[in-house]
């Protein structure tokens, strides 16, 4: 009984690794194409990585409060009443200077892209 046992429960087993197996053949395409977000292509990455280095020289050059402002605003997503009430003035100051600064890298932006 033991010995039938044994071999009930290796069938088992093998009966699991073979429903469980994977049987198409695993490449570098085909876990590309199972991805949840395919790789992107080198000549992507480059691009990426020049627009973010203008995105971060556009900031720089902005005047302090503008920068500060446009940092606190999009990168800690405080809202214009938070940060008047951090600089005791108001939300509609905090505002026109956030869309100030967005112009000013837009303007900016739209010249590298279009270069």
């Amino acid at each position: 009984m033991a010995f039938r046992r044994l071999e009930l429960d290796n069938r088992k087993l093998e009966n699991w690794d073979w429903r469980h197996r994977e049987f198409s053949e695993v490449y570098d395409e085909t876990l590309n194409r199972r991805a949840l977000r395919p790789p992107k292509d080198v000549d992507e990455l480059i691009i990426e990585e020049e627009q973010a280095e203008l995105l971060h020289k556009a900031i720089v050059a902005l005047p302090e409060i503008q920068k500060w402002r446009f940092l606190l605003y999009h990168e800690y997503d405080l809202n214009y009443y938070q940060i008047g009430a951090m600089e005791h003035c108001t939300p509609q100051a905090v505002r026109r200077s956030v869309i100030i600064a967005r112009e000013k890298i837009k303007a900016q932006m739209k010249n590298y892209l279009c270069a």
